[in-house]
Formats: C-alpha cells, structure tokens, sequence
C-alpha cells in the first residue's frame, strides 16, 4: 500500500494524479486480468475472497433486484 500511495505523492494537479491512477490501472489491470484472473477469482469457494466481496458491493451499491425476485441486493 505504501509503495501504490507513493506513486501519488508530489503531483501538482489534478491532471498528474488522474495520469498516475490510469497509468497504474493499465499495468495491473490488463486484458488477461479481466479474463483469466478475475473470472478464477469469482470462482474460487474463499470466504475472504476480495474479488467476490468487491462484486457483492458494487451490487448493493448499483441497488441491483436479486435474481428472480422483487427483493434489493443488500
């Protein structure tokens, strides 16, 4: 985590902070993450699993009905 907030220090404008966040996004997130690592991820029975809890969040957060129902994902 120290070394990702050191890639933000010293930027003078907006315009240098969002270039870092993209630049690093392109680096971790590539086509092969979004299609391999990802997907493995979902899949794995983990109860920290961070890929499936950051899913179940965007969920809630886009107030999403349950599948084959009338009730929010909550």
């Amino acid at each position: 985590m120290e070394q990702d907030l050191s890639l933000l220090r010293g930027k003078a404008s907006k315009e240098d902070f969002i270039h870092a966040l993209e630049q690093e996004m392109r680096a971790v997130l590539t086509p092969d993450y979004w299609e391999v690592t990802l997907p493995n991820e979902l899949n794995s029975a983990s109860a920290r699993n961070t890929a499936q809890l950051t899913y179940y969040a965007a969920l809630c957060i886009s107030d999403v009905l349950v599948l084959y129902s009338n009730m929010k994902v909550r």
